[in-house]
């Protein structure tokens, strides 16, 4: 017979399973803190995105230095915005106060519900980024990448919680342009996707809430 079949490992799959019905059963409601790992542009201004919908938001980066420049770049999209009309003075200024900056991943994993990884499109760093994070979230917390290019196949895997992954991408300039892509791969919960739409289209939508959600070639179904 094939497989472990010791007590302890049935414990240890009664435990993942336990785990992994957990995440997938949080309620959009319980969706308290986003954790943005990657200091670009794409992490900024879905770091704006988030806190200017009320969530708590820990922005994470190796470097210092990029971080003390996002911060630069943030204040001034959200005066963009606020020139622009499309926010109040007081709302940007609460989203910027809301946006935590750290280069400590430990701390910026601490108590985080939904991660969003926005580093450069390379699968194998990307990978490394979700095993690092992997170690440090919660349990429950949901992974998930801005990536453009890639399918989530290739990294699902590395996550360490293939369930609980899903391509998230934001199109920019997050606020105005207010499209996001959803794309799960096969092995994504239902659960995970359902919970992920409804961040798009209840909390991180901006004027318009659209959501395109895009199914890999073999999940049975495709909704735009």
């Amino acid at each position: 017979m094939g497989g472990d079949l010791t007590p302890s490992s049935f414990r240890n799959r009664s435990m993942a399973l336990a785990t992994n019905e957990r995440s997938a059963s949080m309620e959009l409601q319980e969706i308290k803190k986003v954790l943005i790992v990657g200091g670009g542009t794409m992490g900024q201004q879905i770091a704006f995105q988030c806190a200017a919908h009320g969530y708590g938001v820990s922005f994470y980066d190796i470097d210092e230095g990029a971080l003390e420049k996002a911060l630069e770049r943030l204040s001034a999209y959200a005066d963009n915005l606020v020139t622009g009309g499309y926010l109040e003075r007081q709302t940007a200024e609460k989203a910027l106060a809301g946006i935590a900056v750290t280069t400590d991943a430990m701390e910026a994993a601490k108590d985080t519900d939904l991660l969003s990884e926005s580093v450069t499109e390379d699968p194998i760093l990307k990978g490394a980024v979700f095993a690092q994070f992997n170690k440090l979230c919660p349990e429950r917390t949901i992974f998930t990448t801005n990536t453009s290019l890639l399918v989530p196949s290739l990294i699902a895997e590395a996550t360490g919680r293939p369930d609980r992954f899903v391509a998230f991408h934001f199109h920019q300039p997050a606020w105005t342009d207010n499209v996001a892509d959803i794309m799960p791969h096969p092995g994504t919960s239902a659960k995970v996707v359902t919970l992920v739409r409804g961040i798009c289209r209840q909390r991180v939508a901006g004027r318009k809430n659209r959501a395109w959600i895009l199914y890999l070639p073999g999940s049975g179904v495709s909704e735009i």
